[in-house]
């Protein structure tokens, strides 16, 4: 028999085991005395005077190896006897300095342990016994917390005197993790004995070691992962209790809670001078907690993303001198999730965000400086770079969020990264067609042109992949998409007769038409790509139709039109009838390479045009300041002899509609 393997380290729950867990070598079983000596200062003062260690033996808990339940009441049988005999004849006297007569356990994994054995052994009946057993931890918990705080009322002098105590509440917090073991029957018996008040009291305690495992624990309690194996009734409930649990830690205030520790935490390294495993981890397991409870609760982000105290902490982790962290990485995945959520939901909440003493633009725009001339150096440096571009594009849809955009020049940074050939070029391009689009997009659209944009632009747009799969540097349909929205806004920005708007439109006539003959053939792959997937769909078409809501089918067909091909398509055709009518040369070569495909201005073009008019709600109907002269019936002035007011994107459509239809 090999005893190692009956005491090993028993399997802690899959909350436990998270995906993106700490990963410093900071002993999971670091002894909680040594924890509680280094938290006050006196870890020398302790290996001189040879105090005890934290661990006391529990008269009610032990780890015993049992073949037969009847044994605890009649004692072993017969066989077993012999099957000792024989054991102990060949290990002689060596059992007795064994693991096996020490315990080899800690008092948490023994607890677990039994808890474990009963939940295996025993089918849905045990629930009661599950809920006794619960029961008793519960109140040695709370005994746990009470005998820690008289001992530390009564020696607040000589910390040696309460550090036991200190180390046993911090196994009792640990052993709370058994509450992930069912959570549809467990959490609703810790609520009723109040743990999660119990959890918030003890955020505020005098050892950071305390609160790290608190904090620890409530990031396992509130995982996901708590969830995943229970079946679909289950699950529900399941769901339910996390969702009452979540409640019950809000209304005790646990997230001004964690961002004050989260300070703490931060000043405490800060203080340091250099990383202590147990404060980044106390910085982590809060990013952690934080991160879930705003999965489990919308309320969460609004509250946090309006929060200044903690948009600034992050905004120094992501700036903070040094290489990359685990801690960095974080705070960017915290920072792009709050954008994102006050960008589809409030505008007024984005432009609180940036409000802050350190401005999130600018924030987000120094961190992804560091990019300029290197690529990032891993897969979570880059996951970490992305993170800081999608939160920039979240806050640029908000108005006000691109004037102080133009205000602390990402124009020119953008431009400057779409040059270069690093992974950060495609980024950064999606950040420009963000930034340039809308009416409030124009003044960017003007410094793009005077930064030199126009020249990485048309390179991006002749871009062909070599074959070479290389992630982060191929270019996508997606970020075609990027390219050809950031000339539609050009054109429908920059003002007639300008010069920049004479360079813009001069691309498409040097050297022999190629800018227009990669357009033509761009289009031409969006409208196959577009053909196939309207193949594929017909018959989904056909049972959508045959549903309840026939409305709602065709609005969902729909986008899944523009989703395969179509937006892009619409995109392209936009541009090519500008350029067509600016341009008579462009308009000649356009319609012989069009007649070559079976294919006309006046028709396929029109009519994918006229689709686009149709699309354009009434939100994104913009004020096209390029659209007067020549494309606005041929006139500058109004009847009054005063200034023509500028048309509208959908009316532009109409003109050039209407012009295309007069070429055959």
């Amino acid at each position: 028999m090999d005893i190692d393997k009956l005491f090993k380290r028993p399997n802690l729950p899959a909350s436990a085991l998270k995906k993106g867990s700490w990963t410093p070598e900071a002993a999971a079983a670091h002894a909680s005395r040594e924890s509680a000596v280094e938290a006050t200062g006196l870890r020398d003062a302790d290996q001189q005077d040879g105090v005890a260690g934290p661990s006391r033996a529990r008269p009610t808990l032990r780890a015993t190896v049992q073949d037969d339940d009847d044994e605890d009441v009649y004692g072993p049988s017969m066989g077993s006897m012999e099957s000792e005999g024989h054991s102990a004849m060949e290990q002689g006297d060596e059992e007795e300095d064994s693991r096996f007569f020490g315990g080899g356990l800690t008092d948490q994994q023994r607890r677990i342990l039994d808890i474990l054995d009963q939940e295996e052994d025993s089918g849905p009946a045990s629930q009661s016994t599950e809920i006794s057993v619960l029961k008793k931890q519960l109140v040695r918990f709370e005994r746990t917390i009470n005998r820690n705080q008289e001992m530390r009322m009564k020696h607040a002098d000589d910390p040696k005197k309460f550090i036991e105590s200190e180390a046993d509440l911090d196994g009792e917090i640990r052993a709370l993790v058994i509450l992930t073991t069912n959570p549809a029957l467990l959490y609703k018996e810790a609520i009723k004995n109040d743990i999660p008040a119990s959890l918030c009291s003890l955020m505020s305690h005098e050892n950071e070691d305390i609160v790290v495992a608190v904090v620890t624990l409530i990031e396992e309690l509130t995982d996901d992962d708590v969830l995943e194996g229970a079946e679909e009734n289950g699950r529900q409930m399941a769901e339910s209790a996390m969702s009452i649990f979540v409640d019950a830690l809000l209304k005790n205030q646990i997230l001004d809670l964690l961002l004050s520790n989260l300070d703490r935490f931060i000043n405490l390294v800060k203080k340091s001078g250099a990383e202590q495993d147990a404060d980044e981890q106390g910085i982590y397991h809060t990013f952690a907690a934080l991160d879930n409870l705003i999965g489990l609760n919308g309320n969460v982000a609004s509250k946090l993303a309006t929060n200044e105290r903690l948009v600034n902490r992050l905004l120094e982790l992501v700036n903070a001198k040094g290489g990359f962290s685990q801690n960095k990485g974080y705070a960017a995945e915290l920072l792009a999730v709050l954008c994102q959520h006050v960008s589809q939901n409030s505008g007024a909440d984005a432009k609180k965000v940036v409000g802050g003493k350190m401005d999130a633009i600018d924030g987000l725009l120094r961190g992804l400086s560091a990019f300029r001339k290197r690529d990032p150096v891993d897969a979570d440096e880059t996951e970490f770079m992305e993170n800081l571009f999608d939160a920039l594009c979240a806050l640029l849809a908000d108005d006000g969020n691109k004037q102080v955009f133009l205000k602390n020049e990402g124009v020119e940074l953008m431009v400057i990264m779409s040059r270069s050939k690093l992974s950060s070029r495609l980024k950064a391009v999606k950040v420009l067609d963000h930034a340039m689009s809308g009416p409030k997009g124009k003044v960017a659209c003007l410094r793009f042109v005077e930064s030199l944009g126009l020249k990485s632009l048309f390179q991006l747009l002749m871009a062909r992949n070599n074959g070479k799969r290389r992630e982060g540097h191929d270019i996508t349909a997606e970020d075609e998409e990027h390219v050809l929205s950031i000339m539609v806004s050009l054109l429908n920005a920059l003002p007639r007769d300008s010069m920049e708007r004479i360079r813009f439109l001069a691309k498409f006539v040097e050297k022999d038409y190629e800018k227009l003959d990669r357009l033509l053939e761009l289009r031409e792959r969006f409208r196959e790509r577009l053909a196939r997937a309207d193949a594929e769909q017909s018959a989904a078409g056909r049972q959508l139709e045959l549903g309840e809501d026939e409305q709602e089918a065709k609005e969902l067909l729909h986008l899944e039109r523009l989703e395969s091909g179509l937006f892009a398509l619409q995109l392209c055709d936009y541009i090519l009838a500008w350029v067509c009518v600016e341009d008579d040369g462009v308009r000649d070569y356009a319609k012989m390479l069009l007649l070559r495909r079976g294919q006309r201005l006046s028709k396929d073009v029109a009519e994918n045009l006229q689709a686009y008019y149709y699309d354009l709600g009434d939100g994104e109907d913009d004020v096209v300041d390029g659209a007067a002269g020549k494309v606005n019936n041929g006139t500058d002035t109004d009847s009054g002899g005063g200034k023509a007011e500028q048309p509208t994107q959908r009316e532009v459509i109409v003109d050039l509609v209407n012009q295309l239809l007069n070429e055959d």
